[in-house]
């Protein structure tokens, strides 16, 4: 059919168009009924804080001894390495080690028959000149001698005596005797051997009384008095305390360690105490009323300094502390803390600065 003269022939729609055209009326038909069938957005809560489980205590000021604790070591109150004054052959031992002694024991002996020889013959030579000096004084007193001729007979006694004396201390030096009561703690000669002058061939040592050296720090010293006693302990047993008197305390202090040398003495001290132990001195430096003390556990130590933590509406608060001293289990604060602060004694190592916790227990802290 053709078209008449001056109208528009009809546009034919292909059959393809039609089916694309079609599919986008359904996709957009499915969009909006899906974004209508939607269901509305979930609405998230947030979860409750969770409190973190502390025990804390009431910090209560107290009545506290200041004391430090300080290593000691034991020594004999005479220690004495004895040597022979004459060399020759060691002909006897009367002692060996652990036996005790008196002073004035004779130790060992050494061949002194040299000595013996020289003493006899300074008696004989000694009597002669006795004789001669006792006729001698006779004619003297009858004027039949002249002074410087009695003179002479009386030096040659005189000598003579002399001499004597010297052989007899001779002999005494060949006799090695112990200067002190005590016990022989090593011997270094055996019978037979040849010891020459200034050997040492035994050393003694005296356990009663026993005296405890400690180094003080500079800053305590000021505590340390002579007649002062003070508690000891070892550590073979803890549960055992000692007592010992201060006897000396040293005027010039080393330079270097900032130290004063101290030393107590052990009036009748217990077998179990030996010279070389090593024990613990409990020095009071002094005695305070009302120290702020807490436990050691309690403060954490965080990039040089010591923080605690303590309550206040059911949060944590983060306070730095100063340390003045550590006294056992307890160290006492100069800053930081104030009475009725409540402290978290557990639990404190893994908080940060306003965190919400729960508090198992607040007593006040105990009472010494």
């Amino acid at each position: 059919m053709k078209a008449e003269k001056g109208q528009k022939p009809h546009r034919r729609i292909s059959r393809g168009a039609m089916v694309t055209w079609s599919l986008l009326v359904l996709v957009v038909v499915a969009i909006v009924v899906m974004s209508r069938l939607k269901p509305p957005e979930e609405v998230v809560e947030e979860a409750p804080e969770k409190a973190v489980l502390v025990r804390a205590q009431v910090v209560v000021p107290r009545a506290i001894d200041d004391t430090v604790v300080l290593p000691g070591w034991v020594e004999a109150d005479v220690s004495a390495t004895l040597a022979v004054e004459k060399g020759g052959r060691v002909t006897e031992v009367t002692v060996d080690r652990g036996d005790a002694v008196t002073k004035g024991q004779v130790l060992l002996r050494i061949d002194g028959r040299h000595w013996e020889v020289l003493k006899k013959q300074a008696s004989i030579e000694l009597a002669d000149a006795e004789r001669d000096l006792s006729r001698w004084e006779k004619l003297k007193g009858e004027g039949a001698v002249s002074t410087s001729d009695f003179d002479a007979i009386q030096h040659r006694r005189n000598m003579a005596a002399v001499a004597a004396e010297e052989a007899a201390v001779h002999i005494s030096q060949c006799e090695l005797t112990s200067p002190i009561d005590g016990v022989v703690d090593a011997r270094y000669v055996e019978l037979g051997e040849y010891v020459s002058e200034a050997q040492s061939v035994l050393k003694v040592v005296s356990l009663d009384p026993l005296n405890v050296v400690v180094n003080v720090p500079e800053r305590d010293v000021h505590a340390v008095k002579v007649g002062t006693v003070l508690r000891l302990s070892t550590t073979t047993q803890p549960d055992v305390t000692f007592e010992g008197c201060v006897s000396f305390v040293a005027v010039a202090g080393d330079v270097q360690a900032n130290t004063f040398a101290v030393e107590l003495s052990m009036e009748n001290p217990p077998e179990t105490l030996k010279p070389g132990m090593i024990v613990d001195v409990e020095l009071c430096r002094s005695a305070r009323e009302k120290a702020v003390v807490v436990p050691f556990s309690a403060v954490v130590p965080k990039r040089g300094e010591h923080i605690v933590f303590v309550v206040e509406d059911e949060r944590t608060v983060l306070r730095v502390v100063q340390i003045d001293s550590i006294v056992g289990q307890d160290v006492v604060l100069t800053s930081g803390l104030s009475e009725g602060d409540v402290l978290v004694i557990e639990g404190q190592r893994t908080l940060q600065d306003g965190v919400l916790v729960s508090v198992a227990g607040a007593a006040p802290a105990e009472q010494e």
